[in-house]
């Protein structure tokens, strides 16, 4: 049962990674007059990646996505009840899957879109899994900066 269990995670975890379809807009309804030393000017000759084509290529395209890991990522996997095991590159197990195509009547699942940073949420109610991945934009190219898990 427990096999199982964990297949099942596994494969849901396959579906859940990366993705983000659902921005936030709050800000445009902002109204606040700003004057324009405080705005962030990007040069015409700069091109900052977005997102949902940089998410889409790291879930498909392993090589791509071992570039777009900053190791020694930060988090860790937490295992059997206390067990913890850090993120290596040596050790690393692709993330494959779409947050977007994740099954809602299994998992909750929340993503979090700031200007510089995205935030994956996945967890299942009251079983002890959950999974956090944070992308930070560095140098205009995102990168997985920072994940949890959690299959307690």
């Amino acid at each position: 049962m427990r096999k199982f269990f964990f297949t099942v995670i596994g494969l849901s975890i396959v579906f859940f990674v990366f993705s983000c379809n659902n921005q936030d807009n709050n800000n445009a309804s902002n109204t606040d007059t700003v004057s324009a030393d405080q705005i962030d000017v990007i040069p015409d000759d700069v091109v900052v990646e977005n997102f949902d084509d940089f998410y889409q290529k790291f879930i498909s395209d392993n090589s791509f996505q071992l570039q777009r890991v900053r190791f020694p990522l930060k988090g860790s996997k937490l295992v059997d009840y206390g067990e913890e095991v850090q993120w290596t590159k040596d050790d690393w197990q692709y993330l494959k899957g779409d947050i977007n195509e994740v099954d809602k009547s299994i998992f909750d699942v929340e993503i979090i879109v700031e200007d510089n940073k995205v935030t994956h949420k996945v967890s299942v109610p009251n079983s002890g899994f959950q999974m956090h991945e944070i992308y930070e934009l560095i140098d205009n190219k995102w990168y997985l900066t920072e994940l949890f898990e959690s299959d307690l």
